[in-house]
């Protein structure tokens, strides 16, 4: 869901984008009256309190994505945002494990600067600025409303059914009468009496129904399971709507994506040194403990692995290259227990 589609045209006023170089985004300029950028700190310091209607920081952590930066650069647009205004950012990109910013810190940054939380998406994020102490009083409402799911439906293709669990277990869910304070941290979605994971939280359409999409919780029963919402532990919906859950299809284990040297390339061919190390990023890897690898006859160490995505079985295994590599392309063999992956090509300089 585009962010900027969420912008009335009433508050196309002022945007801002931190980057650490032009603007990344033209449409920016088409969509607002005036856009900045600032690619430092101290830029962002220097701007007025409460001039923007929407900030863009896809590109603030290149390299630079340490929790501080982000907490500072969250606190600054805080300030820097008007009431309802939207920060759109991207985290965690190209960031040592260190420097991961997770779901609770996310929650507690958002609680901390008045943050209602619409998209928390793999690295993507949208958050709207709302009035000092709005929360205060969400209890006393969420006693009082009431909602209906109109329509689900697998988050992927729009199909009428859902695997229990996997890559593509993910639906939408399309509900009348969402409170407008709901955010993802507050709003439960119950199926089969398990709770999923909310990601995000789309704006009222003409139908007055909005799309909301959920993570399924691991599953083992298929067939028409209950779905019900709860908001700040109040049952929303007084009628349970059915999702049709499957059984999910074997995991494929493939090489997404590789890193050496702080640069990032695709999952054919790596340039790097025997110093830098090698990430390589498998997706549905259900055992990392069972990887290995390969090249040349020889033993490539692995130094350690870290789940960035559990829906997708998506991580980030870190490997120590050998010592004697000599320069010159190289093919690194992988095996997940007894499967053989597609081999990745290095190039030693």
């Amino acid at each position: 869901m585009n962010a900027l589609d969420r912008v009335p045209a009433a508050k196309r006023g002022q945007a801002l984008e931190i980057c650490p170089g032009p603007s990344s985004l033209p449409e920016l300029g088409c969509r607002f009256r005036a856009v900045q950028t600032a690619a430092a700190m101290d830029a962002l310091m220097g701007l007025p309190e409460g001039h923007f209607d929407f900030i863009l920081a896809a590109r603030a952590f290149e390299g630079n994505g340490h929790a501080m930066s982000v907490a500072n650069c969250f606190r600054e647009s805080a300030r820097l945002l008007r009431d309802g205004g939207l920060l759109c950012a991207r985290i965690n990109d190209r960031q040592d494990p260190e420097g991961r910013i997770s779901s609770g810190e996310l929650r507690e940054m958002a609680r901390d600067l008045d943050f209602q939380v619409l998209v928390i998406e793999g690295k993507s994020i949208l958050w709207r600025k709302r009035a000092p102490g709005w929360r205060l009083d969400l209890a006393e409402h969420a006693a009082m409303a009431a909602a209906m799911i109109r329509r689900l439906a697998n988050a992927w293709d729009d199909g009428p059914v859902v695997p229990g669990r996997g890559r593509y277990a993910a639906m939408a869910m399309w509900v009348e009468g969402l409170p407008s304070d709901v955010d993802l941290f507050d709003l439960e979605v119950l199926i089969g009496g398990a709770r999923g994971t909310v990601t995000q939280i789309g704006e009222i359409d003409a139908r007055g129904w909005q799309e909301v999409h959920v993570t399924l919780p691991y599953l083992e029963q298929t067939g028409l399971v209950p779905v019900e919402l709860r908001w700040l532990g109040e049952r929303l919906t007084r009628q349970l709507a059915h999702l049709r859950v499957i059984p999910p299809g074997p995991s494929v284990p493939r090489v997404i994506a590789m890193s050496a040297g702080g640069m990032t390339a695709d999952a054919e061919r790596m340039a790097a040194q025997r110093s830098d190390g090698l990430t390589i990023t498998i997706e549905e890897l259900a055992r990392p403990d069972e990887l290995t690898a390969s090249v040349n006859g020889q033993t490539v160490w692995m130094n350690d692995s870290l789940c960035t995505d559990p829906v997708a079985q998506c991580y980030e295994v870190r490997f120590r290259l050998p010592e004697d590599l000599a320069p010159g392309v190289h093919q690194i063999l992988l095996h997940a227990g007894r499967r053989l992956l597609a081999p990745v090509t290095i190039e030693i300089e």
